[in-house]
């Protein structure tokens, strides 16, 4: 939407309008996980993990996962350093922040 002149316009119009400025932009969507290890399903998954990074704690503790609370910026450190092994998050934000090359297996997670 913001490289489209039309578009881009009528957005930052309506945004000066109301007295905002976007100084960046990420596109969410569809959400995924992502692991250091091969996984075919949650179980899998779960089982393979011995410490799923997410700021939602509490979602993931239920599915049997032993979660390490990380904030959306430090998941690829997170899994870079070993901290994690396995996370969840928009798959386009972590498109964008190259997380396939500390967690190179992926799978949509349906939401």
């Amino acid at each position: 939407m913001f490289d489209d002149p039309d578009t881009s316009a009528l957005i930052q119009g309506e945004a000066e309008d109301l007295g905002i400025k976007y100084l960046n932009v990420i596109a969410g969507g569809a959400n995924a996980l992502a692991a250091k290890f091969p996984f075919t399903d949650l179980q899998s998954l779960v089982a393979g993990s011995s410490s799923f990074g997410n700021f939602d704690a509490a979602i993931f503790e239920k599915l049997g996962f032993q979660v390490t609370a990380v904030t959306p910026p430090e998941p690829y450190e997170a899994l870079d350093r070993g901290m994690i092994d396995a996370t969840q998050m928009g798959l386009a934000p972590m498109v964008s922040m190259a997380w396939y090359e500390v967690a190179p297996y992926w799978a949509l997670d349906g939401t």
